[in-house]
Parts: structure tokens; C-alpha cells; sequence
């Protein structure tokens, strides 16, 4: 990390018009658009124009993949009025954030999304890779 700030951030994805991480696309100031369908959410960024598939077909987040990608691999169930997002599958070529936390491909995400009121989401992401981190990292975003 110490490395790519150094380096002005010029290995970051996005300056090479690649995925960035999640925690970069939720703070990302380019608009996204959400797309609920029955069996799917699709969440489009503008940011580096991706596409994140959520699958709420009541499909298991499996154990591993075979393909790990940039984005990961995510499955989203409803828990009373929070929408939770499990992740995994993620390659080890992304960044966490605008600092250039990295992560290894053991990346578990747990997001939580709630809406606060007509406006306003909160959420929670927890990243869980014992490889990089020595303990789970909680952060909070609130969205207006």
C-alpha cells in the first residue's frame, strides 16, 4: 500500500480503466443504477462502467470458484428489513479503497444494506481475508 501511494496511486485499476473495489464504487461520486428483478439485483456503475451481479435465487455462495474476477462472486438475502450480500471468488488484482488497500483472492465481503428512511441507506461491509488482514474490517457507509 505504502508502495502504490508512493507511486501516485498509478497502479490503482481505475487509472487503467479496470474494475475497482467495492469500497471505491460506493464512494465513487459517478451515479449507479440498481436493478431488482426477481431472481437477481444488478447494480450498474457508471465509475469504470461495471456491472455487479447479486443472485437472490436462494443459491448457496459457493465454497470456491474456479474464476476468481475483480468483482467476486455474490449471492443477497433478505434478513427482516436488511438486504445481505455475501461475496467471495475475487482475484487479487483489485484494491479496496482510494488508498490502495489490498486483498488476496480469501476476500470474503458480508454487506449489509438498510434503508434508514425515504433517502437515506446505510451500509456495512465486513472484509474477512485472513491473509491480509489480522482481523475482519468493518466499515460504514451512509448514503443521502
Amino acid at each position: 500500500m505504502k508502495k502504490r501511494l508512493a507511486d501516485g496511486s498509478k497502479d490503482n485499476p481505475d487509472a487503467a480503466c479496470l474494475p475497482i473495489g467495492y469500497m471505491q464504487s460506493h464512494t465513487h461520486s459517478q451515479p449507479r443504477k440498481v436493478i431488482q428483478l426477481p431472481d437477481l439485483i444488478v447494480i450498474l456503475y457508471e465509475a469504470s462502467a461495471e456491472r455487479r451481479e447479486i443472485f437472490t435465487d436462494g443459491r448457496p455462495l459457493p465454497k470456491e470458484t474456479n474464476l476468481p474476477a475483480y468483482l467476486g462472486y455474490s449471492v443477497g438475502r433478505w434478513d427482516k428489513d436488511v438486504f445481505v450480500v455475501e461475496s467471495n471468488g475475487f482475484n487479487d488484482r483489485g484494491v479496496m479503497d482510494w488508498s490502495g488497500h489490498f486483498h488476496s483472492e480469501d476476500l470474503r465481503l458480508t454487506e449489509r444494506y438498510r434503508r434508514r428512511d425515504m433517502g437515506h441507506l446505510d451500509l456495512e461491509m465486513v472484509f474477512d481475508d485472513p491473509k491480509t488482514f489480522v482481523r475482519p474490517i468493518t466499515m460504514k457507509i451512509g448514503f443521502e
